[in-house]
């Protein structure tokens, strides 16, 4: 399989995990609703995990967002062939080490 090939797999796999992650969250946040009803002490717990669980979302959306664009980069200078042989395998090195990036913080 090319470094191409195993990019765009990663990255549908990484997609894919987020999805799953995010009906997961979507699931408790409704059974955390249903409880509230009967526990008015459960509310404010409610709202600080709602409150939480957006910020954490918005920050791994962003740095997701920041090493897409370092990997499209680096994957374009390996691509147009600009890069010297010793560039060219620094290049491959970091773009390795961006898409394992992308895999520990989408895991997280």
């Amino acid at each position: 399989m090319t470094d191409l090939a195993k990019r765009d797999s990663n990255l549908l796999r990484i997609k894919e995990e987020i999805k799953k992650r995010d009906q997961f969250l979507l699931k408790k946040t409704a059974e955390l609703e249903e409880k509230c009803k009967s526990n008015e002490y459960l509310e404010h717990v409610k709202n600080d995990y709602v409150s939480y669980s957006n910020e954490v979302k918005h920050e791994k959306q962003k740095q997701l967002g920041a090493l897409n664009v370092i990997n499209k980069y680096l994957d374009n200078l390996i691509k147009t062939n600009q890069l010297t042989g010793e560039q060219l395998r620094t290049a491959k090195h970091e773009l390795n080490d961006v898409l394992k990036e992308i895999n520990k913080i989408s895991n997280d």
